[in-house]
């Protein structure tokens, strides 16, 4: 279940085993609801809740992109905007979907950049998925 700060809520169902092997978030997250309940139950239904999500919406497309053997190529299919893109691996990012941050970040190297804001925002966020990784206390970025 996602709650989303502008106030929706949104419950899908989806594959636990897709979204540990994808995320570092949902295999936490489902190991520990899993062991609560002393053990994972086969054909049970788990639920993890994630509350004041900034942006629900690429939270439900990055949850989908879990789903793709390369998430690049959904990327470059799509034609997404470099902005969109940037909202899809901030959610990525959160959710330590480590495959589609680096499909992210390919695609951003392989299209044209519009004008000198969405260049400033590509390297402001490159900047900081790369402090991130340096400084593993898992701060906030300001994308």
């Amino acid at each position: 279940m996602l709650y989303g700060k502008e106030g929706i809520a949104v419950r899908m169902s989806v594959h636990s085993d897709i979204l540990s092997q994808s995320s570092a978030f949902f295999a936490h997250r489902l190991s520990a609801a899993a062991a609560a309940v002393g053990g994972s139950a086969p054909n049970q239904p788990c639920v993890v809740e994630i509350h004041d999500c900034d942006d629900a919406e690429m939270y439900v497309e990055t949850v989908g992109l879990m789903y793709c053997d390369e998430a690049k190529h959904r990327l470059l299919l799509k034609q997404e905007s470099v902005p969109r893109v940037l909202r899809i691996i901030k959610a990525a990012d959160v959710l330590g979907f480590r495959a589609c941050v680096t499909s992210c970040l390919h695609y951003l190297e392989a299209v044209l950049w519009v004008g000198d804001e969405e260049e400033r925002s590509v390297v402001s966020s490159i900047r900081c998925l790369q402090s991130k990784d340096r400084d593993k206390d898992g701060g906030c970025c300001n994308y």
